[in-house]
């Protein structure tokens, strides 16, 4: 009885490996598939984004350059900042150490005057010319006294000068990285003058180019085209990441839960992260009328507004150039690259087909796949794309459909 029942269990213990076996081999099956996926969506991204002509090719490669410079100039600005408050605080050190110093001195002045003033005589000498012995007594602890106040406030003054020259180096060594910083800004800033003109000479050639408005027009429709193709191709990774989420359980009944953790760490706490992906549609139309507009500025382009022979399908936003473009909601950035008509762009996935566009930026300050917060800095305002004026282009899709954004923020920007 006992040896059947052994027998019964190894079975069981055999079948239920086989069924965790056929369970993983499914389960890599289908990540592969997804991973294939995410590979031709990737290489589709990549075709769409490519250029054929050599103006758009260099426009492209000086813009993104720039925005490379722009965020290097940013980091080396926020060092300066840092190195002043840095220099700034070891002066003041060395401000209240010579006050010390000074008080300490005037100190020392004082006890050396008292001393002179009991005079220079010998202890034996005070005690064989006082007659009074309690008054020779009080005289030979106060001359104890002031010899030793002496000499701890002399070894208080010198330690107070060590100080202080250390102080001294440290502000000469400071001054001197602080040098070396705005050094290297200078030079990056004559990077970045050169840059420009280097891009106006691009741009006017790009301009020279279309001998009349019919090219111009066919150049607007072609960026319109690329861009839909962009959403539409974008909307493939929102389902990769469905699928992924779909295969990566395993036989075990609560492996819904595992990605839960990791989206936690991204998430804020007032819209947190798992409610944001569990319901992002209800999330965002939640939210419909209530978005916040990425940066303050004057609309000088409005949705469905004529565009020669075609309509804007976004908000136009002039603002001050290098303002910061915040995130309208939380999701996660699906595109971060140069496009042709719209430069340095910025595309984050809210779930379930909605998506919010920043584009013409001057640089980028999130890649592809980071988790971002409703308020976080996406870039900053730029002429990127060929523009003359500082702007943001600002754009909300539903499921590749553009809807106007002045339907979904709070109110129009300022005026």
């Amino acid at each position: 009885m006992k040896a059947r029942l052994i027998l019964l269990l190894i079975a069981i213990g055999f079948s239920t490996d086989a069924i965790l076996a056929r369970a993983d081999n499914e389960k890599n099956r289908e990540l592969g598939e997804v991973q294939a996926k995410i590979q031709l969506v990737g290489a589709d991204i990549r075709s769409i984004s490519a250029e054929k002509t050599a103006q758009q090719e260099e426009l492209k490669k000086l813009e993104k350059k720039y925005g490379e410079l722009a965020n290097a100039l940013q980091e080396i600005k926020a060092n300066i900042n840092q190195q002043e408050e840095s220099l700034q605080q070891v002066r003041s050190k060395i401000a209240t150490t010579q006050k010390e110093l000074q008080l300490e001195r005037r100190v020392l002045e004082g006890l050396i005057k008292a001393a002179y003033a009991i005079g220079t005589h010998e202890t034996l000498s005070v005690i064989l010319n006082q007659q009074d012995a309690s008054s020779s007594g009080r005289m030979l602890v106060y001359r104890d006294y002031l010899s030793k106040a002496r000499a701890q406030k002399l070894l208080s003054v010198q330690e107070s000068v060590k100080t202080l020259r250390q102080l001294e180096a440290e502000m000469t060594k400071e001054n001197q990285l602080l040098q070396v910083t705005l050094d290297k800004k200078k030079q990056e800033t004559e990077k970045m003058q050169a840059l420009k003109i280097q891009r106006e000479k691009v741009l006017a050639e790009l301009d020279s180019s279309y001998t009349s408005k019919n090219e111009q027009m066919a150049s607007l429709l072609h960026d319109k085209k690329k861009l839909e193709s962009l959403v539409a191709t974008l909307q493939k990774t929102d389902d990769n990441a469905e699928l992924e989420r779909k295969s990566a359980p395993s036989v075990n009944t609560q492996a819904k839960t595992p990605p839960k953790p990791e989206i936690e760490k991204g998430s804020s706490r007032k819209q947190p992260k798992p409610e944001n992906e569990s319901s992002p549609k209800k999330l965002f139309v939640d939210l419909q009328g209530q978005l916040p507009w990425p940066v303050q500025g004057v609309i000088t382009e409005r949705f469905g507004s004529r565009r020669f022979e075609t309509t804007w399908d976004g908000d136009v936003i002039s603002a001050r150039e290098g303002s910061d473009i915040h995130a309208v909601a939380a999701g996660r950035v699906v595109y971060a690259d140069w496009l042709r008509g719209y430069g340095l762009m910025l595309i984050v996935e809210h779930g379930k087909g909605y998506m919010s566009l920043y584009a013409f930026n001057q640089n980028l300050h999130k890649s592809v796949g980071e988790l971002v917060k409703a308020g976080d800095t996406l870039a900053s305002v730029g002429r990127s794309g060929g523009r003359s004026q500082a702007a943001l282009y600002f754009g909300i899709r539903s499921n590749g459909r553009p809807v106007d954004p002045e339907l979904w923020c709070r109110k129009p920007a300022k005026n």
